[in-house]
C-alpha cells in the first residue's frame, strides 16, 4: 500500500467520528439569541480540546513506534528523539494557548 492510500485510510478513520457527531450535535450554537462570548469560548474549547488531546496522544504513540523500530540505528534514534522533542514542544504550545484564554478571562472577570 502506498503512502497516499495509507494516509487517506488513517485520516478517514480518525475524522469519521467527528463527521458523525457533527450531524447529531443537537442545538446549533448560533441559534441561541443570547449567546455570550464566554459561552462561545466554552463551546469552542469543548470541541477543540478533545481534538488537541487526541493529536497529542497519537503523536506520542507514533514517536514510541519510531523509537521501537529504530533497532539501535543511530540515525533513526536521532529522528525519533527530535520527533519526541517536537511532541513535547507542541504539547506545551497547546497547553499555553488554552491557558492564556482562561488567564485573561479570570483577570478581566467573567463579564467579557
Amino acid at each position: 500500500m502506498n503512502k497516499k492510500t495509507s494516509f487517506f485510510i488513517i485520516f478517514t478513520a480518525l475524522t469519521f467520528p467527528v463527521a458523525v457527531f457533527a450531524f447529531s450535535a443537537g442545538n446549533v450554537p448560533n441559534s441561541v439569541t443570547t449567546l455570550t462570548i464566554n459561552q462561545l469560548i466554552d463551546i469552542m474549547f469543548s470541541v477543540i480540546w478533545p481534538i488537541a488531546v487526541a493529536i497529542i496522544i497519537f503523536s506520542g504513540v507514533v514517536v514510541g513506534f519510531m523509537f521501537m523500530s529504530a533497532a539501535g540505528d543511530p540515525k533513526k534514534i536521532e529522528q525519533a528523539r527530535l520527533a519526541a522533542i517536537g511532541v513535547v514542544l507542541v504539547t506545551v504550545v497547546i497547553l499555553l494557548a488554552f491557558s492564556i484564554v482562561f488567564i485573561v478571562r479570570n483577570t478581566l472577570g467573567n463579564d467579557i
